[in-house]
């Protein structure tokens, strides 16, 4: 076996014996043929050149940090909730006001605790008050034989009270969750199999969260938390005020996050809350509508899909000839899919995956009449307005 830490010693003493004698830098050449050899025993290593006059290093061989197959063995993809959370990810979920988000947000909690998928949760909830949680989270609400707030393992904070510490007030913002308290827990590898709600978004971002600029820093410090930490965020957010907006704030939000889930419909009879969840994106898993239900007295959550497995196949069929195609007429890809051009039934299930698996928009004749209707690759820049091509920035995720 070579030695490769003494290979690179020895030319190291020799090249700065070298650079010293004629007063120059540190020649790399010999580096990088034991850096060749190195990698192939698969042993990456820093080839670093320190400044010692500025206490900066002056070159730092990146090509060395590379991923091997050896870094990927004990990485493992865990599935939290089937169709809606993995390990390690980041999720909204988004809808208007009343549609059930905090619930379905405590009811997720639960179940992450009943099943061990996790070790810890810590909620942060700046939305709600004292009396409201008291209202919502009732004492038949329970983990094993605990309440669910005393349960060992649930960590409730409402951030919107002061913290009082050493006869100060500090409020309980992003910058000091993330400064005082996640980050340095990162550090100390206490964070592994952690999962943190922040409900909602919008009382945690500081500034403008139409700014990207602003956006992108803040989802930069989400990745860092949960790439290092082993944390999966979940955010409950706001709907956006105009009719096509499926949040409020940038488009970074969506391009950062793993998982986008939206409420679409709501209702609740008292006993139990059902809704209906459309996976706007999925990073890691095939994306499906889901039907939910929770049972208000104890939040027992069940997660369903919302179509079967061979209307799951249809979309799945029809999304590989749209993007073959990148634009398809409707009744071309009817007949592509060997059903008939009136098979309604069939358009039925094809709306289902629009916005999931592709568009749908629509065009007008030029002798008038009713307008064609064409499904066309989400891969496509173009921009969709309520069913509607239009010549437009991109606008659907602005407040």
């Amino acid at each position: 076996m070579i030695d490769i830490d003494k290979k690179i010693k020895d030319i190291k003493n020799t090249k700065e014996n070298q650079a010293n004698e004629n007063n120059q830098e540190l020649d790399f050449k010999k580096f990088y043929e034991v850096e060749k050899l190195d990698n192939a025993f698969h042993n990456p290593r820093k080839i670093i050149q320190k400044n010692q006059s500025k206490g900066k290093y002056s070159f730092i061989d990146l090509t060395s940090f590379a991923l091997r197959g050896k870094d990927l063995e004990n990485i493992n993809f865990n599935i939290l909730l089937d169709d809606f959370l993995d390990e390690g990810s980041i999720s909204f979920i988004t809808s208007e006001a009343n549609k059930g988000k905090t619930f379905l947000s405590f009811a997720i909690c639960k179940k992450l605790l009943e099943t061990n998928k996790i070790r810890k949760i810590i909620y942060f909830d700046s939305d709600n008050s004292k009396m409201t949680i008291k209202s919502r989270i009732k004492q038949t609400m329970k983990i094993e034989d605990f309440y669910f707030l005393d349960y060992p393992d649930f960590n409730y904070i409402q951030t919107s009270n002061a913290l009082e510490i050493d006869n100060q007030e500090l409020e309980i913002d992003f910058n000091l969750i993330t400064n005082n308290y996640l980050e340095l827990l990162v550090k100390e590898q206490k964070l592994d199999k952690t999962f943190i709600v922040f409900d909602s978004l919008f009382n945690f971002f500081n500034g403008d969260m139409n700014d990207n600029k602003k956006v992108a820093e803040f989802m930069k410090t989400i990745k860092r938390i949960s790439h290092k930490g082993g944390v999966t965020f979940l955010f409950i957010h706001h709907k956006g005020k105009s009719a096509e907006s499926e949040f409020m704030g940038g488009v970074n939000f969506l391009n950062a996050t793993d998982n986008l889930f939206k409420i679409h419909t709501s209702n609740n009879d008292g006993d139990n809350l059902n809704l209906t969840i459309i996976t706007k994106k999925a990073r890691n898993f095939l994306p499906y509508n889901l039907n939910v239900s929770i049972d208000l007295k104890t939040l027992d959550l069940q997660i369903e899909r919302a179509m079967k497995e061979n209307d799951t196949d249809l979309l799945l069929k029809a999304k590989e000839i749209i993007e073959r195609k990148g634009e398809v007429l409707q009744s071309d890809l009817l007949e592509l899919l060997g059903k008939s051009k009136t098979d309604n039934r069939t358009l039925k299930k094809l709306e289902n995956g629009k916005g999931i698996h592709y568009n749908i928009i629509e065009k007008q004749r030029e002798t008038g009449g009713k307008p064609f209707k064409y499904y066309m690759s989400l891969k496509e820049s173009k921009t969709i307005i309520n069913g509607v091509e239009v010549e437009a920035e991109q606008t659907l995720f602005s407040e």
